[in-house]
């Protein structure tokens, strides 16, 4: 998949907009949502597109890259875990990849939680890249 695409501002609003006003189960795992954390959230999807677009990833090593930096970002005050989720779960659809089993992300969050700093960031991203290719499927292969 060489062309990937990221997710805009108005994209997790209209996303967040839906989860709040459906039933979905993935609606339990909302943070507390407000502008500060579009700009958090954002900054942190920016940044993977912007240094991404040199390291030639695939898309489950870029999903990674999405669910640590939003999950080690110190600047929400709680949520990072939660908002990682989310984050993952948006990437994914917009570049017509759906996740099997949201929890199995929420887990993959609290594992990234418990590391210090960005000690083996790289080897903890690509362990998570490899976990990503068992519970996302793009949309032609959802059988």
């Amino acid at each position: 998949m060489a062309n990937i695409i990221y997710p805009n501002e108005d994209d997790f609003r209209v996303f967040i907009d839906i989860l709040n006003k459906g039933n979905y189960t993935i609606k339990k795992y909302l943070p507390y949502i407000d502008d500060e954390w579009y700009k958090v959230v954002l900054s942190c999807v920016n940044y993977v597109k912007d240094t991404s677009r040199y390291e030639n990833l695939d898309i489950y090593e870029v999903t990674s890259k999405i669910l640590y930096k939003v999950s080690k970002k110190h600047e929400l005050g709680d949520g990072n875990k939660r908002s990682g989720v989310i984050s993952v779960v948006l990437f994914c659809l917009v570049n017509d990849f759906y996740i099997k089993n949201p929890a199995y992300l929420k887990n993959l969050a609290k594992r990234i939680a418990k590391t210090r700093g960005r000690i083996n960031e790289d080897l903890l991203r690509e362990r998570i890249a490899k976990c990503l290719k068992s519970t996302m499927y793009f949309s032609e292969d959802k059988n």
